[in-house]
């Protein structure tokens, strides 16, 4: 596990975009969707899930600001600290501490681990079975948009990812230890991406 998380911190310090978008609006002077990004919880007892799903965190924002389509603060983690129940909250008082307007984003990590490769699995042709394994990352992902007395539930779901990796791939002096700082980001891009699609949804009359 701790080679896990050493190559999804290094995906993190490592690959930061030369250019962010810090701004608000549009080019158009169109205002973007502001994103609340909660930081990321975990639901499992193991050491290292706090690490990575703060590594997970971070680099999620990073993706954002690196695309530029929704606004997101750095000041949220301060401001607004992580919470488990939210994720089980419909009550529209339990988000009156954000201001309206703005979409909450809940994100837990609920497993990451690596096991070995079985033939269930679809891998590259590349890999071979017997040296194999499959790097293995969800995340509950919950958007809620808040509005002045009421909130909106844009999307709810678990996102997964599986990634065919060989078996020294998880070893820090491996050639091939970049694969795993690959399969990692290619998670939070995706996580970014859904919370990009979700909050650009319209609220309901």
């Amino acid at each position: 596990m701790k080679h896990i998380f050493f190559a999804l911190l290094l995906f993190t310090v490592g690959c930061t975009p030369e250019y962010v978008d810090f701004f608000p609006y549009h080019d158009n002077g169109e205002p973007k969707p502001t994103v609340v990004l909660l930081p990321m919880t975990y639901s499992t007892g193991e050491g290292a899930q706090s690490e990575v799903a703060d590594a997970l965190t971070k680099y999620i924002k990073q993706s954002l600001k690196r695309s530029g389509r929704v606004f997101s603060s750095d000041d949220e983690a301060k401001i607004y600290p992580a919470t488990d129940m939210l994720f089980y909250e419909n009550d529209p008082k339990a988000f009156m501490q954000f201001p309206p307007g703005q979409c909450v984003v809940m994100t837990e990590l609920v497993f990451y681990k690596t096991t070995p490769y079985r033939q269930l699995h679809k891998g590259s042709a590349e890999v071979p079975t017997k040296d194999a394994v499959i790097l293995s990352v969800g995340v509950r992902l919950k958007v809620v948009k808040v509005e002045a007395t009421t909130i909106q539930i844009l999307r709810e779901e678990l996102v997964r990812k599986n990634s065919m990796l060989v078996a020294e791939a998880f070893e820090e002096d491996s050639k091939a230890f970049n694969e795993v700082i690959k399969a990692q980001g290619k998670v939070a891009e995706d996580i970014a991406r859904t919370i990009e699609r979700a909050s650009r949804i319209k609220a309901v009359a």
